[in-house]
């Protein structure tokens, strides 16, 4: 009412396409809002419309919502960091909205001195702080569930931006809105409660409000404040706005048509125009900079701008056993005061604006003494920060080239850092001093030129590495390395040298020729490095005058302050050596236990199988039940080996395809010895063993080793439990002839939920060679909720498959009866979880006494442990694993959907527990509607049907659009099938079904 619309105010926003301004003109019309045509800014080639065309009429449309009369700058390219990198290069507005976001743990942090340029230039840039809830880095995981830990989005984390989250309104029982709507459809009636944005509790994935402590940044000076966790890093999200799509979306149009967005997305625009507002009602010319400095400082002095939001949380469904998963949720709740679902929480406009407190006004001063001559040498530079009425603290930040070359902390307002001259001549001989300011005083900035004395009519070229020093991102150190002429004359790269190695040329240079004045840049990658190090990079060439040059610049690489998110298996043989079988079939004359384990929280897909020379690929599913292994999941096989093997050492290789794409190899060796003269038969009893403890308690269990005779060496081992505690230990761990031994579990660090491991025992001159005791371990056992048996979905036969229909009942398996509404199916119900190897299990159906749910494909062969988890009450069954057990669906015994049709008729049957598929479909999943019939997933494993005992042409086998976990097959009734009632059955890599009848007529 005050006028302060966003008049003579600009907002950049920030996209990689085009978009129809016919859009934004409707948009402006339907609400009401005054006609403002952004403005189109394109930097290089033009991406043209693409996927991202919502993402950007949604961010122009509400930036221009809030603020009406402000011009809002649509900067793209085909990259959108380049897009932001050339708005803050161009200076193009004051405030600057960027809704992309990825993980921090694999980004490229190099960013970071755009946001730095930004701030030293006055730019206030808000950033969506992601909508996967605390688990950026599963956001494209293949299941909805997050393996990964709590990882934060970039570049929300950068201390340089403001983070903006997600709320939801929650309006209970109260009365919020208006009957109608306004002319220009407003109808909120007064402000309405928040929540934090929490999609996944309702089955949808991973989408929340992203939240979380960065995993690359330490805490700012500035973030600090009641429920600001001491944590050491740089949190987010900073504030929050709305940002629900399925509660209180943002009307969007595109395309001309009306569409309901969300997300963060929405809420770091809605934000930036605000601050428009902000800068406008503060005559502000330049912008604020960074704002979170007094968004903190505010939220102790001046409370009541913002909007406290104290209920609900942002957390996801988790893999059991990963960083950071409690009873099967990733995340945080929010809180009194600060939280890390939503920041500060949401604001109230209108007071922030009017009561905004920059702090006491500070001054920069910065000065350079030269140490050295042209390109060689340092330069010192030397800063001083004043106040108004006392010192200021914090950390002041020197920029060159736009790229951060150094930053120190004010000791009595003053700062002194020494660089390397190449850091300073690599641009336009300016350092910029910026202080951002601190809990009293708010941010000033300098500047200061440095003079270089340059050889006449020679070429000067300058070094230049971006980021410096080199931070670790994932397994790896990426970073950008440029050649800049300064002396005006062209030159030409002989040579380049890292560290006294030669480097390629003109490599990713592209050409070893450098124009007068101009720049070469190249991007490169460190692998397999030992850090720190110094890192020196040494170019000579000659310039168009026939002289030569040389310069060097030494660049730091360090670690990352995080652990490393890369994906890791490890192939472990838990008893070696291993005596041949003389008795056994030559083809197994060795059989070696393999165990392969999952432990950087990605899914793999298994590629190749090799024993010594031998390609076993072929028998991956035959030998482990499934091509894949999920994130920190554990696949077990036994390996057969042929008696005309060598003795000795054998490598046993497997190679497999991580979600990320890296393609991963992980070897283990086995001893190969020959038969023992005679053998002792070893046992053990009881030869499965379940632990049930209440929850925070540890439990104890016993079995016995027992030798028919004599006094045989043996050694006791634990089966690797990785990520997360080593919850069980058995003692002894070896000794001679029969006994007792001791198996302790510790819930220390473990959610309720079920556990499985296994204890390896094993012995020479025994037979079997070598034991594996099961051992389950439930914690929060409960006496109410009891498993009493499980099912083939289909055939309600004990038979049961990876990726199969399970059907499991018993007693209080669940507060109440639902079914899954949509695929992919849910992970969680009604606050019921289920797992099958501590993996998690999606739900079809649940009600007290029946859950119907998914075996993950990702399950191995052999002894599997069903757990349930009705709202913290545990219970667990065992249940054998074959790579196939096929079971038709049938109704009263009857083949469905047809119990009869006559001879060539292509009639339908649906089975489950056909195995794997090719290609591969993720747990819980369907095909989407548009995949080709070619490109729907299949049985892995050779599929035949027969009627009356005679083969039927199989028109079609595979897993269309609605279906998981169940096969469609059209076949075709044999002309030569026998009349009648016939059995109908389903061969599945060797394995029968059970046979349903079908009636076959003449007619």
């Amino acid at each position: 009412q005050a006028g302060f619309d966003g008049s003579g105010q600009k907002i950049a926003v920030i996209g990689r396409t085009a978009f129809d301004l016919s859009d934004i003109r409707t948009f402006r019309q339907r609400f009401g809002l005054p006609p403002n045509d952004p403005q189109l800014l394109l930097f290089g080639p033009d991406p043209g419309k693409t996927a991202d065309e919502g993402e950007a009429v949604l961010d122009v449309e509400w930036s221009g919502a809030v603020a009406r009369n402000a011009t809002i700058v649509y900067v793209y390219s085909t990259s959108v960091r380049t897009s932001a990198q050339y708005a803050v290069d161009q200076n193009v507005a004051p405030v600057m909205t960027y809704s992309y976001g990825a993980c921090e743990l694999t980004t490229n942090a190099s960013q970071r001195g755009v946001a730095q340029q930004a701030n030293a230039q006055g730019i206030t840039w808000m950033v969506s702080s992601g909508d996967a809830g605390a688990a950026t880095c599963d956001f494209n995981s293949p299941t909805p569930q997050a393996s990964k830990g709590p990882t934060a989005s970039f570049p929300a984390s950068l201390p340089e931006v403001t983070a903006v989250g997600g709320t939801e309104f929650n309006e209970g029982t109260g009365n919020y809105w208006n009957a109608t709507n306004t002319a220009n459809l407003a109808s909120a009636r007064s402000y309405i409660p928040e929540k934090p944005w929490n999609s996944a509790v309702l089955g949808f994935g991973l989408f929340a409000g992203g939240g979380g402590p960065s995993g690359l940044y330490a805490k700012p000076y500035w973030q600090q404040g009641v429920g600001v966790p001491d944590d050491k890093a740089r949190d987010v999200p900073d504030i929050s706005l709305t940002a629900s799509g399925d509660h209180d979306g943002y009307y969007v149009i595109l395309g001309g048509r009306g569409f309901i967005f969300g997300g963060t997305s929405a809420s770091a625009p809605a934000f930036a125009g605000i601050v428009a507002l902000l800068n406008q009602y503060r005559k502000s010319p330049t912008g604020l900079g960074n704002i979170n400095p007094v968004l903190y400082r505010m939220a102790q002095s001046n409370p009541g701008a913002f909007h406290d939001v104290t209920e609900g949380d942002i957390k996801v469904p988790c893999t059991q056993g990963s960083a950071g998963c409690v009873d099967g949720l990733l995340g945080y709740a929010a809180g009194p005061n600060y939280d890390l679902a939503t920041g500060l929480g949401s604001v109230d406009a209108f007071r922030l604006v009017t009561e905004w407190n920059a702090g006491r006004s500070s001054t920069t001063a910065v000065t350079v003494t030269r140490e050295g001559t042209g390109l060689l040498g340092t330069a010192r530079l030397s800063v001083a920060v004043s106040g108004d009425g006392g010192t200021p603290s914090g950390t002041v930040m020197l920029l060159a080239n736009n790229i951060l070359i150094g930053s120190a902390e004010l000791a009595a307002g003053a700062a002194v850092v020494t660089v390397n001259a190449n850091q300073i001549a690599a641009g336009n001989n300016t350092v910029t001093a910026f202080y951002a300011g601190d809990a009293t005083f708010g941010s000033s900035s300098a500047k200061a030129a440095v003079q270089f004395d340059f050889p006449p009519n020679a070429a000067a070229v300058v070094i230049s590495v971006n980021p410096n020093p080199v931070t670790q991102s994932g397994t790896s150190w990426p970073y950008t390395v440029s050649l800049t002429e300064k002396g005006g004359v062209a030159a030409t790269i002989t040579s380049f040298t890292v560290n006294g190695t030669n480097q390629p040329l003109p490599g990713g240079f592209g050409t070893t020729s450098l124009p007068a004045n101009g720049t070469l840049s190249a991007n490169l990658v460190g692998n397999n490095l030992v850090v720190p190090l110094n890192r020196i990079f040494r170019f000579t060439g000659t310039d168009a005058n026939g002289l030569s040059w040389t310069n060097e610049l030494t660049v730091p690489f360090v670690a990352s302050n995080q652990a490393i998110l890369a994906p890791s298996i490890s192939l472990t043989v838990p008893a070696s050596p291993i005596q041949q079988n003389s008795k056994a079939d030559p083809s197994c004359a060795w059989q070696v236990p393999l165990v392969l384990q999952e432990k950087g929280g990605f899914a793999f897909q298994l590629a190749l199988l090799r024993s010594g020379t031998t390609d076993l690929t072929s028998d991956i599913q035959k030998v482990f039940g499934t091509a894949r292994l999920a994130a920190l999941g554990t696949l077990r096989a036994n390996v057969c080996v042929d008696r005309s093997a060598a003795f000795g050492s054998r490598t046993f290789t497997v190679t497999a395809l991580a979600e990320s794409g890296a393609v991963i190899t992980a070897t283990a060796n086995a001893t190969l010895s020959d038969a023992a003269s005679s053998t002792v038969p070893m046992s053990i009893s009881p030869n499965a063993i379940t632990i049930r403890v209440a929850n925070s308690q540890n439990g104890t269990s016993a079995a016995t080793l027992n030798f028919e005779a004599g006094t045989p060496a043996w050694r006791a081992s634990v089966l690797p439990v990785s990520p997360g505690p080593t919850w069980l230990s058995v003692s002894p761990q070896s000794g001679t002839g029969s006994g007792p031994l001791t198996l302790n579990a510790v819930s220390a660090g473990l959610s309720n939920g079920v556990y499985v491991a296994r204890v390896v025992i094993q012995s020479t001159d025994t037979l079997p060679q070598f034991l594996e005791l099961p051992v389950t371990f439930v914690v929060g056992a409960s006496t109410t909720t009891t498993i009493g048996g499980v099912t083939n979905g289909a055939s309600f036969k004990t038979a049961f498959a990876p990726g199969m229909v399970l059907s499991v009942f018993g007693t209080a398996l669940a507060p109440a009866t639902a079914s899954a509404a949509r695929l992919p199916l849910p992970l969680f119900s009604n606050g019921v979880s289920a797992t099958v190897n501590g993996i998690s299990a999606p739900f079809y159906f649940l009600s007290t006494g029946q859950l119907n749910i998914q075996i993950p494909y990702e399950t191995s062969i052999g002894t599997a442990v069903v757990g349930v988890n009705n709202n913290g009450q545990v219970a667990a069954f065992p249940f054998e694993v074959t790579a196939a057990a096929p079971g038709i669906f049938a109704s009263n015994g009857a083949l469905v959907p047809s119990a009869s049709g006559k001879q060539g008729d292509i009639l339908l049957a649906f089975i489950t527990g056909d195995g794997d598929l090719t290609p591969t479909l993720p747990t819980g999943a369907t095909p989407s509607s548009g995949t080709a019939i070619a490109r729907l997933p299949k049985p892995k494993l050779p599929l035949t049907l027969t009627v009356g005992g005679v083969q039927a042409n199989v028109v079609f086998a595979g897993v269309p659009s609605g279906l998981s976990g169940v096969t469609q097959i059209n076949f075709t009734i044999p002309v030569n099938a026998p009349l009648g009632l016939q059995p109908v059955v389903v061969n599945v890599g060797g394995v029968d079904s059970p046979p349903v009848n079908l009636n076959v007529t003449a007619q």
